[in-house]
């Protein structure tokens, strides 16, 4: 019985813990953040993965993901210590072009670099 009350309490103290988690999430884009969005044009659906797996970082606090037609619009909240023009560099250097169409030439690296 006493092992049972015991692993009762464990699970209540997690579920607490993790509520308490994403209210600080929460808070933190309310007071810490700034929101904006970018557009990426994406040859390949797998691009995504790469793209999800770079705005998982301490600059964005939170993100979600609209896919449209060859298009993925993200809207982010950014620690308003840095400007979104950090974040955009970043996507740039690893050959992701935002807010633009891409030219065959930035088609053919980005599909060579993400779509395999």
């Amino acid at each position: 019985m006493a092992l049972f009350l015991m692993k009762q309490y464990w699970l209540i103290f997690i579920i607490c813990y993790s509520c308490s988690k994403i209210d600080l999430s929460k808070s933190d884009c309310e007071k810490n953040g700034e929101i904006n969005f970018m557009m990426i044009e994406t040859p390949c659906v797998k691009a995504i993965e790469y793209i999800e797996r770079f705005l998982d970082n301490e600059l964005i606090l939170e993100y979600d993901i609209m896919i449209k037609e060859g298009f993925i619009i993200i809207n982010y909240c950014y620690d308003r210590k840095y400007p979104p023009s950090n974040i955009e560099s970043l996507l740039i250097k690893r050959g992701i072009i935002v807010n633009q169409k891409l030219n065959a030439n930035q088609k053919s690296r980005f599909e060579s670099l993400y779509c395999h």
